[in-house]
């Protein structure tokens, strides 16, 4: 079980205690989860379980907001109007993917999707525009954190849209 990145192994009070990798601290050392059962396969279950949704996680962790870009086209490309989906890689293509291309999306910020935001402003975008660049951007990043399972803290880039110029 050793090379899977499980470890089983027998307590002195007679359980078995399965240990797995469930990702990587700032300083690049594992972190691990323990679980435990009665038997040597009943841990061993527990920790393959535990480790494949480890896994998961930890693969999705790190897509980049140009391979989820181009997933979330697959699959609202039967969903839309033909001028809905060039609307979409319009406003990606020329506005997001120059700015956020290789960001991974769990590293994601509010300061960095406003400063994004006040950005496209500043370049003199009408804010009816910008939101509608938000729009797209949220759509996607929700279609991200449902299908990787991550969980993104953009609360405050999420719900204050810009507003429109009075």
């Amino acid at each position: 079980m050793e090379n899977a990145g499980i470890c089983i192994t027998m307590r002195k009070d007679g359980r078995y205690m399965g240990k797995f990798v469930t990702g990587y601290g700032d300083d690049h050392k594992a972190q691990y989860q323990y679980v435990y059962g009665k038997t040597y396969e009943e841990a061993e279950n527990k920790a393959l379980i535990g480790h494949e949704i480890a896994s998961r996680f930890l693969s999705g962790r790190y897509i980049t907001v140009s391979n989820v870009y181009v997933e979330w086209l697959n699959a609202v490309v039967n969903r839309v109007k033909e001028s809905t989906l060039a609307n979409y890689k319009n406003k990606f293509e020329k506005h997001i993917l120059p700015e956020f291309r290789d960001v991974p999306c769990a590293d994601l910020t509010t300061g960095r999707i406003n400063a994004f935001i006040n950005k496209k402003l500043a370049d003199g975008l009408s804010a009816s525009y910008v939101r509608d660049i938000f729009t797209v951007f949220k759509t996607m990043l929700k279609y991200a954190q449902e299908e990787y399972g991550f969980r993104l803290s953009l609360k405050t880039s999420l719900s204050q849209k810009p507003k429109r110029n009075r």
